[in-house]
């Protein structure tokens, strides 16, 4: 991730996470509360690295709410969106490509 270039005039990018990948958005005690594990949250550096480079992550407020997961337990960088299929929705209406990974 070291080498991403991003060049905000040229393009906007919102990674939408949601379900079983909403983990990766949280602080390193509510991720190692959720896996049963005490290293940390090992996605937490990537996320960090992307919103410097101009990246909205975002995570839905449902998974969160499903999850039993709090504003606390979410990394400070992560926008809370009111769920990930409006905001995919509202993205794409705004002209946005939507690529699912």
């Amino acid at each position: 991730y070291d080498s991403l270039t991003i060049v905000q005039d040229d393009r906007s990018i919102h990674a939408v996470f949601h379900d079983s990948a909403g983990y990766w958005m949280l602080t390193d005690k509510s991720y190692d509360k959720f896996k049963g594990t005490q290293v940390g949250n090992p996605n937490k550096n990537i996320i960090e690295a992307l919103v410097k480079r101009g990246v909205s992550i975002e995570l839905c407020a449902q998974t969160m709410k499903s999850r039993g997961w709090s504003d606390e337990d979410i990394l400070p960088e992560v926008k809370i969106v009111v769920g990930a299929y409006p905001r995919i929705i509202d993205l794409q209406l705004r002209g946005y490509a939507y690529i699912r990974f």
